[in-house]
């Protein structure tokens, strides 16, 4: 079994003067991502690899998230394909790239790209739009040890967390 987390960054700033991609995270997005942190830590969640959009907004999330769910902070990988691609077969390269010895990996990125590879993978998954501060569960049952059989609708939704004042909540739209 292989799992990709889909982590859509915090609540960030509405503008930056040095533009989109340098939009920092709120304090409500700081405390959203650790509330997703803590979520996945106690629910047993183990992740191999993270790798985040480079974009500040979305680096923060990686890092507060992974340290409140027990992944090293310095291991976070950067992939600015997760900010500035609009293609979600673009994901699908990366995941494709992936070592056989990774069993689970947390994408952590903006949309429409994180939305719209949902919409790619999963088979039943049309019109789901991430929020702010979410996570999404795919499940790929493959034939082989490595990611080589992920494609076109060949994953599976587990879950959609949203995080929000009353702590992590389930959602589907």
């Amino acid at each position: 079994m292989k799992t990709v987390y889909l982590f859509r960054h915090g609540d960030a700033e509405d503008n930056n003067s040095r533009g989109d991609y340098h939009r920092e995270l709120t304090e409500k997005g700081r405390e959203y991502s650790a509330q997703l942190g803590s979520y996945l830590k106690e629910s047993g969640t183990n992740i191999d690899l993270v790798i985040s959009s480079g974009a500040p907004r979305a680096k923060l999330t990686a890092e507060i998230a992974a340290e409140e769910a027990g992944y090293p902070v310095e291991e976070i990988a950067v992939e600015d394909m997760l900010y500035s691609s609009g293609n979600p077969e673009d994901i699908l390269a990366l995941i494709l790239g992936l070592s056989p010895g990774i069993s689970s990996v947390m994408l952590v990125g903006h949309n429409p790209l994180l939305s719209d590879f949902i919409m790619y993978i999963c088979s039943s998954c049309y019109g789901l739009s991430m929020k702010k501060s979410s996570i999404v569960k795919i499940e790929f049952d493959l034939p082989l040890p490595d990611w080589g059989s992920v494609g076109y609708r060949s994953g599976k939704l587990i879950y959609y967390k949203v995080s929000s004042r009353n702590g992590v909540e389930n959602s589907m739209e």
